[in-house]
């Protein structure tokens, strides 16, 4: 365990502030970080586990290989997308996984400045380390030479999709946990009538994600959480 998180948890707790979200932070994290470790040392991802899998991923308490795995190749900027009270993107500056955080929502979450403190406790220069931008994504005018990483955890139906495509625009890695699978017609060329047809509308309309992405010449991986922490648990993950 790492030395703070037992304190981090218990100031989320008196916070009033669920802590099924910090889960599902830290689990993305470990997700995503496994694929570009796993990159970055030449690994075979086919023989990665399902994190979804692992026994002890839901385990608040248990973060033992957290310190062993490598940083995105040096990440300078992370942008999260949706980001709400902040948590994913605090945690990944908690991490070192990035330089810099750059919180992209239109909607005030009134927790997002509680998380700052109490992240802020375990990183004294915290505020110095990102931006709040309150705009919605296809309004974001970003201009950056840092390595980027765009994310978005539970980003409601076609969110998820203007998330994609502003990584795509900008030649940017991404990694989205999609979740309320609404039609999209602006963004997926997928017929209503026989999407409804099929009783696992949420996999037809990742695969047309997915089938998107491969034709602008990105890799894609998929990954999952544990079911226990949410049942959206498909992590989307694409490198151009």
């Amino acid at each position: 365990m790492l030395p703070y998180e037992e304190p981090l948890l218990r100031a989320i707790q008196k916070a009033h502030i669920d802590e099924k979200e910090y889960a599902e932070a830290k689990a993305f994290y470990l997700a995503v970080q496994d694929v570009f470790s796993a990159l970055s040392s030449g690994d075979n991802l086919d023989n990665l586990d399902n994190l979804g899998d692992l026994d002890n991923l839901g385990k608040l308490n248990n973060s033992d290989n957290l310190d062993t795995l490598g940083n995105l190749n040096n990440l300078g900027t992370i942008i999260d997308v949706c980001s709400g009270n902040g948590m994913n993107g605090f945690f990944w500056l908690l991490q070192s996984a990035a330089e810099n955080a750059i919180f992209v929502d239109p909607f005030h979450n009134s927790n997002f400045y509680a998380l700052e403190e109490i992240f802020g406790r375990f990183d004294k220069e915290l505020k110095q380390r990102y931006s709040y931008v309150p705009q919605k994504i296809e309004e974001y005018a970003y201009e950056s030479t840092d390595s980027t990483l765009v994310t978005a955890i539970h980003a409601c139906g076609s969110l998820t999709d203007r998330v994609i495509e502003f990584a795509l625009e900008h030649k940017f890695p991404f990694a989205v946990m999609p979740c309320c699978y609404g039609y999209a017609k602006e963004f997926l060329p997928l017929d209503k009538k026989i999407l409804d047809s099929f009783p696992h509308k949420d996999e037809c309309i990742d695969t047309a994600r997915i089938m998107k992405v491969q034709a602008q010449d990105y890799a894609v991986y998929v990954r999952t959480i544990s079911s226990k922490i949410t049942q959206m648990n498909r992590i989307i993950i694409g490198i151009p």
